[in-house]
């Protein structure tokens, strides 16, 4: 019957939509990621570390509350960096994404940072399976987690995170600290 067609259209509609929405963000990860490996000059400006991330931290709260997780800051730095706070934006948001997506339910992310000399190092930690053998080896490479990516997921953000760090003098490792945690530490330099 016509109401049946008429749901079934909207349900394909729907579904072409996600699909496009999916290659665009596919295509701009893709463009950034090479954009940023070919030519490393951004433009940089001065930058509160906590703002961007406490904005990064709200930007991820209703995700975070849908899956009853805490998003607990501890800053002990509160240091002015030189840098691009779009692309940074995009780093830690990709960064907090995976670790609110791979969390035990009603668990809690950690999002630390401290100063050691002349780097600001900031680490974030999640309650979960931590990250298996085959992820860690892979985790920042394109597609590198080896598993099909169902949802909204490209497998390319972590890939996109490290090369805007790297953009920056930057590094990013991952670890399971103990069997129950994954940690992602990022060390960006401090310019004076």
């Amino acid at each position: 019957d016509m109401l049946s067609e008429d749901t079934e259209m909207a349900e394909f509609v729907e579904m072409l939509k996600n699909s496009v929405e999916r290659l665009e963000n596919f295509s701009k990860t893709a463009l950034l990621i090479t954009e940023l490996s070919t030519n490393r000059d951004i433009a940089k400006s001065s930058l509160r570390i906590n703002n961007l991330l406490s904005k990064i931290i709200e930007l991820n709260r209703e995700e975070s509350e849908k899956r009853q997780l805490k998003l607990l800051p501890f800053f002990q730095a509160d240091v002015e960096l030189q840098a691009d706070e779009e692309l940074l934006t995009i780093a830690f948001n990709s960064i907090i994404d995976n670790a609110i997506k791979y969390s035990e339910i009603g668990s809690e992310v950690i999002i630390k940072n401290i100063k050691v000399d002349r780097t600001l190092q900031i680490q974030i930690t999640n309650k979960g399976k931590g990250f298996s053998e085959v992820a860690l080896n892979n985790l920042f490479k394109p597609f590198g987690l080896g598993q099909p990516h169902y949802d909204k997921h490209l497998g390319l953000s972590l890939k996109a995170a490290k090369v805007i760090l790297e953009a920056h003098q930057g590094t990013i490792t991952a670890n399971n600290p103990d069997n129950q945690h994954a940690a992602v530490f990022i060390t960006l330099p401090i310019d004076h």
